[in-house]
């Protein structure tokens, strides 16, 4: 049986993970003159990917036994950008959306052409990478509406991205 947790248990915890500290970046926007940079430091909000085990019941000589199965991902990736004068964060989505499939010209891009691999870093205090999660065939699947009601808010977009799997990195 474990023993209770003491102050020195406590003091000795690391210090918490901030949910300020990440940056997520794209090797290139397909499609597109924009840098990565554009990208990553407009995004304001995301989450981590879950990643989830199937389970199967086997059932024999009247009893149920529950194992784990394969590994799925969501596959889906909401970001919400903010916008500056200039329209940049907007136009790299609607850039890139374009470069997947133009409806105008009825022509199209291959997946591995419009898909990167995406990296989520989440750093320390000191600007340390401490996780480092890869997001494989990335790409964007919409870009959503902004609200405009005058009031003393940024602009911003919500964008979603597909992704096939993810992968974490030791740091």
């Amino acid at each position: 049986m474990p023993n209770r947790v003491s102050l020195n248990d406590l003091q000795a915890t690391l210090d918490p993970q901030t949910t300020f500290d990440w940056a997520l970046w794209l090797p290139t926007v397909p499609g597109t003159s924009f840098t990565t940079k554009d990208f990553t430091f407009r995004c304001t909000t995301t989450n981590v990917p879950s990643q989830t085990h199937e389970d199967f019941l086997v059932e024999t000589h009247g009893q149920q036994f529950q194992y784990p199965g394969r590994v799925t991902w969501d596959k889906k990736l909401d970001v919400t950008f903010f916008e500056t004068r200039d329209g940049i964060a907007r136009n790299l989505m609607l850039d890139w959306l374009k470069y997947i499939r133009d409806s105008f010209n009825n022509t199209g891009s291959y997946r591995d052409q419009f898909s990167v691999r995406a990296e989520m870093n989440l750093y320390d205090a000191p600007g340390n990478i401490t996780k480092r999660i890869e997001l494989w065939k990335f790409y964007p699947l919409s870009i959503g509406q902004a609200t405009l009601d005058q009031s003393s808010q940024v602009l911003t977009y919500q964008c979603s991205f597909s992704f096939d799997r993810t992968l974490d990195i030791a740091v």
